[in-house]
């Protein structure tokens, strides 16, 4: 796991304000390091310590991208003017699920009630189950390449306890999940749809959208090249190849406004999920090569055909910020399906 050593002055008048430094290797001696930490100021990107985002992010261009589109601008490399995007914080279109303690969490010498946390028992499906409390509870990668993940496991309530069953189904199920623990160096999805309604566990917590019609653009959104950067901008990367979003947390997620979109538009992300639901997507860190990626990307944002209806011109530049991105250590972990610079002949 990822250790930092944070170096900070104290200040009377207070503020949180951070010189991010991030180096491409370890330095070989102390003179070495005395003269990086010496330069370091010179190269620093300026931000917050308390959201840190830009720690340990190799690519300058990606941490502006990335600071960018989470306040609502697109700005891509090589380009000299920002674009407006209706971007929000994902509580203002959607709630989050429940904790998976409160599903099937267990008991507690606490507990008032004498009833378990949670008011089910978590199984396995049974082949050809056609279950009644249906749930995704862990994760399956290879399962898990397509918009559509099918349930695999259900609950059964405990005893005397199917009245808090009946509620919590009622408080927290729902078609979409989000990627509590995404593995960018494994799994493709940030965000998927389960066939039915079911309740979302440890690896896939349930997102309910206020309005129903939210639930594709969200889905697509979250699943782009640029929803994948968003999700691991705001998530934290402690672990290689890895960025993990709290329950709690998602609300703050940075997604596209679908409330923004017209009704043209939301028919074209429903056109658009029903031309690629049948096909694979890559693992994220594997983006820069991932065609179905690239498709969606294609469809969601550039030409007058597309959703977003953007310049054309601008894909370039996308696809530049996609192999910037994919080559982050924190996205790739050292696995060998990183994206690799040509060699100088």
């Amino acid at each position: 796991m990822a250790e930092c050593l944070v170096v900070a002055t104290k200040r009377d008048e207070g503020g949180s304000e951070a010189a991010f430094s991030n180096l491409s290797a370890r330095p070989s001696s102390l003179l070495e390091a005395a003269v990086k930490a010496k330069n370091a100021r010179c190269q620093a990107v300026l931000g917050d310590i308390l959201e840190a985002g830009a720690a340990g992010v190799r690519s300058a261009s990606v941490i502006e991208a990335a600071r960018s589109l989470a306040g609502g601008y697109l700005r891509l490399p090589r380009r000299a003017q920002a674009i407006k995007l209706p971007v929000v914080a994902l509580g203002a279109v959607a709630a989050r699920g429940l904790v998976d303690r409160d599903i099937n969490g267990g008991f507690t010498t606490s507990s008032e009630t004498g009833l378990a946390r949670g008011p089910f028992i978590v199984r396995n499906l049974r082949v050809g189950e056609i279950p009644t409390w249906p749930m995704l509870w862990a994760h399956f990668a290879d399962g898990e390449r397509r918009f559509v993940v099918l349930p695999d496991s259900c609950g059964d309530p405990r005893p005397n306890d199917r009245a808090r069953a009946v509620e919590r189904w009622n408080r927290g199920a729902s078609r979409l999940h989000a990627n509590r623990d995404f593995r960018l160096n494994s799994q493709s999805l940030a965000m998927c749809l389960t066939p039915e309604e079911c309740l979302g566990g440890r690896a896939w917590p349930n997102l309910i959208p206020h309005e129903p019609r939210f639930e594709v653009p969200l889905l697509l959104w979250a699943n782009s090249t640029l929803g994948l950067v968003l999700f691991w901008w705001h998530g934290t990367r402690q672990q290689q190849g890895r960025a993990s979003i709290t329950v709690a947390k998602l609300t703050g997620l940075p997604v596209l406004d679908p409330r923004e979109l017209t009704a043209g538009q939301l028919d074209r992300c429903r056109e658009i999920f029903d031309s690629i639901k049948d096909r694979e997507f890559l693992p994220a860190n594997e983006a820069y090569r991932d065609e179905t990626r690239e498709a969606l990307d294609r469809e969601l944002l550039f030409g007058t055909a597309s959703v977003m209806r953007l310049d054309p011109g601008l894909e370039e530049g996308l696809g530049l910020l996609r192999k910037q991105w994919c080559a982050e250590p924190s996205v790739h972990g050292g696995k060998s399906t990183r994206i690799v610079q040509p060699s100088v002949p």
